[in-house]
């Protein structure tokens, strides 16, 4: 016996050894694509790549080991195989990774974004064909002879991820609202409505002075008026979001079960949903956190649950309900219909395209201009550069072709589509035709006048990720039907002997979840993703400074806020935003709280203030990352002294030590001073011609110890740099610890305020 097992081991090392040139030709193309993963992050908003230019000889080492421990192990089991049965013929593993040449020429080109999504392709090929090839006998057999303990644990595992995805989901938005980088809109507008239709004033919006329904056709909301009347905090609103997006998963798996998957493929299915990066992205929506059309996600995969259990009323209770949380819904279903037309679904396609249709002219016909007392569709202006109506728009492709094409075909609409896809690629290549649901939804993103809308960072794409997680699940019960399109047939290419349905069917069950998990680390916004943002994990705690604010503002004052400062005002105040939307003025209240430094805060708005006779400066504090000032409409307190001093170019040239800075309109120096115990690094920035725009100071000083940061805002905020003349500087002192030590280096970037566009004061250049 033991002879027996000797002579095996050494048949089955001698085929191992034979395959040991591709073991290294595999590990090493695939090593080369990990570390341009590494060393490249993704701008999901423009489509840009940022070359980190980090490869590390540890991390490299890492990728070799790993793949070469992966190879080793899949050949391994395929030699294992091919003597467990006596098969003459040579592996076809290496058929099943020959795709993999397919990335060479993207390792000679230039890095572009194509190039990685073209890699992240060919991987997810390759573990397709893999799993085709050594996994899927074997996950066949290991299904049918389930036990039913082991079936039990399907639904609960899957129960864990979501729990998983609801918590990540409600730390990321308490921890952008914490920091100061989320925004009041979009979710404040909803918030807002909703307080407000508690209190008597029914969907009415402070932010936006209208009844929020003449804005955005969202009546179904008023499912969340229970909810907010007995959570009355933003966390649980943060909370109730991330619990709508994941209850998509749930659904997901109830639907596979519905539709005759056996509990392993249902929870595969509810596992990918989880596992493509836009919906976790739609949790912190860049900023915008909950948007109304979150509803769409388990409205209408509910829908098709109860269509599927031939619960008809159910279902179309839930296609009626999932029109009323926006305006734009009704042409999702009329996509619904237009597929079920496809397939001669006659009954379905005529119920669908009628009342889709319908819905959509009483809501935007009639009631969203009721409720705004104006004409149309509010968001017309996105679609100006196509035509002013509703028809010229639709004949756009002839009587526009160079707007209209120009716009549908810019890069950005290939990588968004290509974002969108790539988690389940596979699956969708056996039911194309099932995405024309979303195709009226996708051309109308991607031919508006901004590229916001064409990416997978906001909420614009739910409507659109919800036909791909359905094309997917429909597709793949085609594929257990034994239907195989020819474009699917051809991802199978060069696999022999070809593999049966039940074979291609666990291959996918394995590598499906594995490839969307490579793909939502790298497109989703979590700590190491490959997605190029702002770490808010790092970002700086404004709550402490934030309830110093509010303790100089009167229990029930109306306050004027800016976008990342209003959401801490709204539970106590009754907050206003800083510019209104409809008639470009100012509608300032008694109190006005701005981010200095906050992108969406209008730098006419701090100008105006400046200049105002009715308004004093309260508070004035510069905290990393952000500059935070309260004004209150008074005029019986003088305002502060002048922050900047007037220096001539001998007492410049004479104090402390230049900094090189990127900025020539202005100069810095800093000087190394002591008081008593304390030691102060003091900055000085200097004006050396005049500018139509503010800065910030950005300081970091450096030793063997480790790194110290400031940020201050010219002039402290309350001179700004396009009012100073030639010649004044702005003095800031920099307190250090007894524990950093002295600096062995300092660096000092100046940084235009983002969106700041000022005049000149003319009279500072005439005086001057």
């Amino acid at each position: 016996m033991n002879d027996i097992k000797e002579i095996k081991f050494t048949i089955w090392m001698r085929q191992w050894l034979k395959q040991l040139p591709f073991i290294l030709l595999w590990s090493a193309i695939w090593g080369y694509g990990f570390l341009l993963f590494q060393q490249y992050t993704f701008d999901m908003m423009a489509y840009r790549l940022y070359d980190k230019g980090n490869i590390y000889l540890f991390s490299t080492i890492i990728y070799i080991i790993t793949n070469v421990v992966v190879f080793s192990g899949l050949y391994a089991i395929d030699v294992h195989q091919i003597i467990s049965h006596d098969i003459p013929k040579p592996s076809g593993l290496n058929r099943a990774l020959m795709p993999s040449l397919l990335a060479l020429p993207f390792f000679i080109l230039p890095v572009k974004m194509y190039s990685l999504l073209a890699l992240l392709g060919i991987a997810g090929l390759v573990m397709f064909r893999t799993g085709c090839t050594i996994y899927g006998n074997f996950f066949c057999a290991t299904q049918n002879i389930s036990p039913k303990k082991i079936e039990t644990c399907y639904f609960p595992f899957l129960l864990l991820i979501a729990a998983l995805f609801v918590t990540c989901g409600f730390l990321i938005q308490k921890t952008a609202y914490d920091v100061m980088y989320l925004c009041w809109s979009d979710w404040g507008y909803f918030y807002e409505s909703l307080r407000n239709t508690l209190e008597g004033r029914w969907f009415w919006t402070n932010i936006l002075h209208i009844n929020f329904l003449g804005s955005r056709f969202c009546p179904g909301l008023a499912i969340l008026l229970p909810y907010v009347a007995v959570f009355k905090s933003p966390y649980a609103f943060f909370l109730m979001s991330s619990l709508i997006l994941s209850s998509g998963g749930i659904i997901v798996f109830l639907l596979g079960k519905r539709m005759g998957f056996s509990p392993l493929e249902s929870m595969v299915f509810g596992l990918t949903y989880y596992l493509i990066p836009g919906f976790f992205n739609m949790n912190l929506c860049s900023g915008y956190s909950f948007h109304e059309i979150y509803f769409i996600i388990p409205t209408v995969l509910l829908s098709f649950y109860f269509y599927e259990g031939k619960k008809y009323f159910c279902a179309a209770v839930f296609f009626l309900f999932s029109m009323t949380f926006q305006e734009t819904v009704p042409v999702l279903w009329l996509g619904f219909g237009l597929v079920a037309l496809f397939r001669k679904q006659w009954r379905l396609a005529a119920v669908l395209i009628i009342t889709s249709l319908c819905c959509y002219i009483l809501i935007n016909r009639l009631a969203i201009p009721y409720f705004r007392g104006e004409e149309f569709y509010t968001s017309m202006f996105r679609y100006k550069h196509l035509g002013e109506s509703i028809v010229e728009i639709a004949l756009s492709p002839i009587l526009k072709p160079n707007a209209f094409w120009g716009a549908l075909l810019r890069p950005g609409t290939f990588y968004f589509l290509a974002v969108l896809l790539l988690p389940v690629f596979i699956l969708t290549l056996n039911n194309p035709s099932g995405l024309v649901a979303g195709l009226i939804v996708f051309v109308f993103l991607c031919i508006e006048s901004t590229n916001q809308t064409q990416n997978i960072m906001m909420h614009y794409q739910t409507m659109i990720l919800t036909v791909i997680i359905l094309n997917t699940m429909y597709s793949y019960r085609r594929l257990r039907e034994r239907y195989i399109s020819p474009c699917f047939k051809m991802l199978l290419w060069g696999i022999e002997p070809q593999p049966k349905g039940e074979t291609i069917c666990s291959g996918l069950l394995l590598s499906m979840p594995i490839f969307a998990l490579l793909c939502f680390f790298c497109f989703s916004q979590i700590p190491g993703s490959r997605v190029e943002k702002s770490n808010i994990w790092q970002m700086y705690d404004c709550r402490d400074k934030l309830k110093e604010i509010a303790k100089l503002i009167p229990e029930g004052a109306r306050i004027t806020a800016s976008q990342r400062m209003a959401p801490h005002f709204a539970q106590e105040y009754e907050v206003f935003h800083d510019v209104s939307p409809l008639t470009g003025s100012y509608p300032l209240q008694d109190y006005v709280a701005i981010d200095a430094l906050d992108p969406y805060c209008p730098g006419e708005l701090r100008e105006y203030l400046l200049k105002s006779d009715d308004f004093r400066l309260i508070y004035n504090r510069s905290i990393p990352g952000h500059h935070l000032m309260l004004w209150q409409r008074r005029n019986d307190i003088s305002k502060p002294p002048h922050p900047l001093k007037l220096v001539d170019d001998a007492t410049w040239n004479s104090q402390g030590i230049p900094l090189t800075i990127d900025d020539n309109n202005f100069t810095c120096r800093v000087l190394f001073i002591k008081y008593g115990s304390q030691k102060i690094a003091r900055f000085m920035l200097r004006l050396e011609r005049c500018i139509n725009y503010d800065v910030v100071m950005r300081i970091t000083m450096f030793n063997q110890s480790g790194k110290i940061k400031f940020t201050s805002l010219f002039g402290n905020g309350y001179a700004p740099a396009f009012s100073a003349v030639p010649g004044e500087t702005y003095i800031m002192d920099a307190k250090l610890n007894d524990s950093f030590g002295s600096p062995e280096s300092v660096s000092v970037i100046i940084d235009k305020i983002p969106g700041f566009t000022a005049d000149t004061n003319q009279q500072q250049r005439e005086k001057h």
